[in-house]
C-alpha cells in the first residue's frame, strides 16, 4: 500500500512511500485525519483490509482469546521488505502490527455502501444497517438517541466499504 498525495488542482500522485502502519493511515504529523480513503483497482484487497481493520479493532477492544484458542481469522498482511536484495532469501515485514492504534476509537461502524444506494447521510445508513435490523420498533427511539449521542461525543471510526460501487441518488458527496 502506497501513499497518494492530492495536489491543489485535484491531481492524485502516487508516492514511493509505503504505508505499513495504522498510525501512518490515521495520523498526519500526530494529528488525527478526519477522512481517509483507501483506493485501488478491483481485486486489490481493499475489502480484505477493511475486514482486517475491523478484526484488529475488535480484538484490541476486547480480546476474545489467545490465537491458538481462536484460529478463525488470522489474516495478516505481509509485504516484501523493500531493502531486500534480489539474491537473498525473501524476507517479509508484518504490516499493520500496531493494532493498539485502532484502540483509540471507542466505537467502530462498518457500513456497506452497496446496500445503501438511496442514502447519502452516514448516520441514516448506520441506522438502516444496524439499528433497524437489530432492535424492535419500540427500542429504536431510545437506541437512535443513544447512537446520535455517541456519534457526537465519542471517538468513532466509520468504515465505508464499497465507495467505488456506490452511486449518489442526488449527486451529493458522501465523503
Amino acid at each position: 500500500m502506497h501513499r497518494i498525495n492530492i495536489e491543489k488542482n485535484g491531481k492524485r500522485v502516487k508516492t514511493d512511500e509505503q504505508v505499513l502502519t495504522y498510525k501512518e493511515i490515521f495520523y498526519t504529523n500526530d494529528t488525527l485525519n478526519q477522512s481517509i480513503f483507501i483506493q485501488g483497482e478491483a481485486g486489490r484487497e481493499k475489502t480484505t483490509f477493511a475486514v482486517m481493520l475491523v478484526h484488529d479493532w475488535c480484538n484490541e477492544i476486547q480480546p476474545l482469546s489467545t490465537p491458538s484458542e481462536n484460529p478463525t481469522f488470522e489474516y495478516r498482511l505481509s509485504l516484501p521488505n523493500k531493502n531486500q536484495l534480489s539474491s537473498a532469501a525473501p524476507t517479509h515485514v508484518e504490516a499493520f502490527s500496531d493494532r493498539s492504534t485502532v484502540k483509540k476509537f471507542k466505537f467502530l461502524f462498518f457500513i456497506t455502501l452497496r446496500d445503501s444506494m438511496n442514502h447519502t447521510d452516514v448516520t441514516q445508513i448506520i441506522k438502516k444497517q444496524y439499528i433497524d435490523n437489530m432492535f424492535s420498533k419500540d427500542e429504536r427511539v431510545y437506541v437512535n438517541k443513544l447512537f446520535l449521542q455517541i456519534i457526537q461525543t465519542e471517538s468513532c471510526l466509520v468504515v465505508r466499504e464499497g465507495l467505488d460501487e456506490w452511486v449518489s441518488p442526488s449527486g451529493s458527496n458522501l465523503a
